[in-house]
């Protein structure tokens, strides 16, 4: 299965030509690395497969619904969270589902429970609350941080007062509770220590 596909790909800025005629093909299970000089495009290139550039010409197919992890160099900068809480940010979409459900609940028992769309609903959601993970995200994303080397204290602490080691740390643990389909790296082995390697 094909993750992605660059066919004849071309970035520049303003006068500067990063690549040209850029084309080849990642598929399931494949590793890569890219190695160059800084300035070289590396990270241009990481742009270009996420969305967040355009390219100057060419095509860049990516299955539909892929699920794409990427750490940036300068990963988690900037976040005024907890370390916790942005770890936890992974599973917003199941929280959000925590939220519906518990509205839906209400509901049903103002109702007490003759209303099948409420029913119905509550079925759904609590199918795909369970299917999704919803029972035991927050016990793996506390075991992702202990492994990752995150004291509890350490847990409650701002993402902006953590070390350059320890932001990458927790972008990789976001990464991987994540489950990509595709993962970018981007120098993720800046600022850590031996054990972290």
């Amino acid at each position: 299965m094909s993750l992605l596909n660059f066919q004849n790909v071309s970035m520049a800025f303003a006068d500067r030509e990063i690549f040209h005629g850029a084309t080849f093909n990642i598929e399931k299970g494949d590793k890569v690395g890219l190695i160059g000089a800084n300035g070289s495009g590396k990270t241009t290139l990481f742009g270009l497969i996420t969305g967040a550039l355009e390219p100057t010409e060419g095509n860049i197919i990516l299955p539909s619904g892929l699920r794409l992890g990427h750490v940036e160099q300068h990963a988690c900068a900037g976040s005024e969270k907890t370390v916790y809480e942005e770890l936890l940010s992974v599973f917003s979409p199941l929280m959000a589902m925590e939220a519906e459900l518990e509205d839906v609940h209400r509901k049903v028992e103002l109702t007490d429970g003759k209303v099948p769309e409420y029913l119905e609903r509550q079925q759904l959601l609590n199918e795909a609350y369970v299917s999704g993970g919803g029972l035991t995200y927050v016990s793996r994303a506390h075991a992702a941080l202990a492994g990752l080397g995150f004291t509890k204290e350490e847990e409650n602490l701002q993402v902006s007062a953590l070390s350059g080691g320890q932001r990458t740390k927790l972008s990789l643990g976001k990464l991987l509770l994540s489950e990509p389909e595709l993962m970018l790296l981007d120098e993720p082995t800046n600022h850590l220590d031996m054990v972290s390697l």
